[in-house]
């Protein structure tokens, strides 16, 4: 799977690209492709928050437990 920030590097390009647009169809083209773009980055941060939550939990002490 592709990491948020190389995600977020198409959603950039295609705002690069919408800036250079001529006509006014391809630039909306372009802008509703880098909130896509943007949108699926979020998704992929909330997917991997957890796993990167996991491996934190691994290292922290265990809580007391009460017997």
């Amino acid at each position: 799977m592709r990491s948020p920030i190389e995600i977020r590097n198409d959603a950039m390009d295609c705002l690069r690209l919408a800036e250079q647009a001529k006509a006014p169809r391809q630039k909306s083209l372009f802008l509703l492709m880098a909130q896509a773009w943007n949108q699926l980055a979020q998704q992929a941060e909330r997917i991997a928050a957890p796993a990167e939550g996991d491996d934190a939990g691994a290292l922290a002490e265990p809580s007391p437990t009460s017997h």
